[in-house]
């Protein structure tokens, strides 16, 4: 039996931008010259990179990858883990999972303190995204569904700066 497992769960949170380096050694250039001087860096590019990063941990299973683009016991955090559960449990992954972030407007300045980190600076994004077709692949590889491209959809997300780069701590439908 195919779950479906891919779309609506991936569509309704952020997702990765194609043709993005390797994501197991990439990093945001702004978030880590950010980082170096302990300021915060620029939420709209960490956004975009949170988004390629996110992506690249589902479609690997990568739990820690995961952990490191949102912020610890935060709503994006416990959705994410529940969603790469699923994912587990019924012995699928992701192949060719890539989102294009068609747009990203800061809508909150970058301020404190976060809701989700009292003394944590805070900012809020509206990202705009479709994602790309991709399949669903069982224990052995075979595929078990195709997944066709989505429409460009809208997502908030509220980011945290904490330990030196930019984090989600949730993500809430878009409302243009």
């Amino acid at each position: 039996m195919v779950l479906a497992l891919g779309a609506p769960a991936v569509r309704g949170t952020f997702a990765r931008t194609p043709g993005a380096t390797d994501p197991t050694t990439a990093t945001s250039a702004t978030a880590t010259s950010a980082a170096a001087t302990s300021a915060p860096a620029d939420p709209v590019a960490a956004a975009r990179d949170l988004t390629r990063r996110r992506d690249a941990a589902i479609e690997d299973l990568d739990e820690g990858a995961l952990n490191e683009v949102t912020v610890e016991g935060s709503p994006a955090r416990e959705q994410d883990l529940s969603f790469l559960n699923r994912l587990r449990d019924a012995g699928v992954r992701l192949d060719g999972l890539a989102t294009e972030v068609v747009e990203v407007v800061e809508v909150v300045e970058v301020g404190g303190p976060s809701p989700s980190e009292p003394g944590a600076v805070f900012a809020r994004v509206l990202l705009t995204s479709r994602i790309g077709a991709h399949r669903e692949l069982g224990p052995g590889g075979q595929v078990l569904r195709e997944l066709p491209a989505s429409a460009a959809s809208q997502v908030v997300l509220d980011l945290t700066w904490a330990r030196g780069s930019w984090r989600v701590s949730a993500v809430e439908p878009g409302r243009p």
